[in-house]
């Protein structure tokens, strides 16, 4: 804190506690918002709510690499590289050793269906969570590596992201919550 805003503090003494700090400029509403939800049990929201923009979506999200695209939930963000060609969706992560923090793949379908992935060739355990057209999460399997075992949507699901296992229950991503930042699906595929 500077000294001019070390100042600014001792001139708001009736704004309590939350006017002194959001006078620093450290803290917006926003931003504690952000910092209590994704501490705060899984919260589903109702539909329309949920397409509203944020100030993330508006601004660009700049947590992710370059190439990689952000996910958004009121939980947090997932950045995630996109398998949307059959030959991308096959070779998926296969022979990978690790990923980046809150890293990891979108398989986009070209239609809805009830997609199964396994662990072929895949080096490092991990979860998926099956998601339909409108962005809505239908169910979250979880995938030991280097198997066989199919794993499938419960519905009929257009996405399909698959994160290091036990991200989502780290992050409170559960099923009926909503995914933004969806790429739309292309019909040439």
């Amino acid at each position: 804190m500077t000294a001019q805003q070390a100042q600014g503090l001792a001139r708001i003494p009736h704004r309590g506690w939350w006017g002194a700090l959001a006078a620093t400029g450290v803290v917006s509403p926003l931003r504690l918002v952000r910092w209590l939800v994704g501490r705060a049990p899984a919260v589903v929201l109702p539909a329309g709510l949920a397409l509203l923009p944020t100030p993330v979506q508006a601004a660009g999200d700049t947590r992710c690499p370059s190439g990689l695209i952000a996910l958004q939930s009121i939980q947090g963000v997932a950045c995630a590289e996109v398998a949307a060609t059959e030959v991308s969706r096959e070779r998926g992560l296969m022979f990978r050793t690790r990923l980046g923090t809150d890293q990891g793949m979108l398989f986009v379908f070209a239609q809805n269906d009830l997609h199964r992935m396994w662990m072929k060739n895949t080096l490092i355990p991990l979860s998926v969570a099956f998601i339909d057209a409108q962005g809505t999460i239908i169910n979250i399997e979880e995938m030991a590596a280097a198997t066989l075992t199919p794993h499938g949507a419960t519905q009929p699901a257009r996405y399909a992201l698959e994160m290091t296992q036990g991200w989502f229950d780290r992050h409170h991503w559960v099923p009926g919550g909503r995914v933004l930042g969806l790429p739309p699906v292309s019909l040439d595929q």
